[in-house]
């Protein structure tokens, strides 16, 4: 069984007592049991409207231009280029010899917050590179 809580720390640094009482609650159902526990911060994730602005408008027009310039892309490699050349979304890590490796990260990951700029960033890209223009969310193609 695996469930997700969205708990508020005090600014003392201690949940607050409702949370607490939630997940000792929740807790109790696996006595004698090994727990893995992952703590984040939370953040909220991309809205149904932005995923299908990315999806049903930028990475189709986006496609389109790049195999009229003689690219074998399918959507799906659109969507992965997007993301790590043109949205520069990832995370560095440094490897034991001390270089630092990218690792592209997913579209999904995209905090919702920053869903706005990242497709700013596409737009001025495609205009940019491409000379296509994408139109804003609610503009229709």
């Amino acid at each position: 069984m695996k469930k997700m809580f969205v708990c508020h720390v005090q600014n003392n640094g201690i949940l607050t007592d409702a949370d607490r009482i939630l997940i000792a609650n929740f807790i109790k159902d696996f006595p004698g049991k090994p727990l893995r526990i992952e703590i984040s911060q939370y953040r909220k994730r991309i809205s149904d409207a932005q995923r299908g602005y990315f999806h049903a408008v930028v990475i189709p027009l986006v496609n389109r231009a790049l195999r009229d310039r003689g690219n074998v892309v399918n959507e799906e490699v659109t969507k992965k280029f997007l993301v790590a050349e043109v949205m520069k979304w990832g995370t560095h890590i440094k490897m034991a010899n001390g270089e630092w490796k990218f690792v592209v990260g997913s579209s999904e990951d995209i905090p919702a917050d920053d869903m706005p700029q990242m497709m700013e960033i596409v737009r001025a890209w495609a205009v940019e590179e491409l000379k296509i223009q994408i139109p804003l969310p609610g503009e229709g193609v």
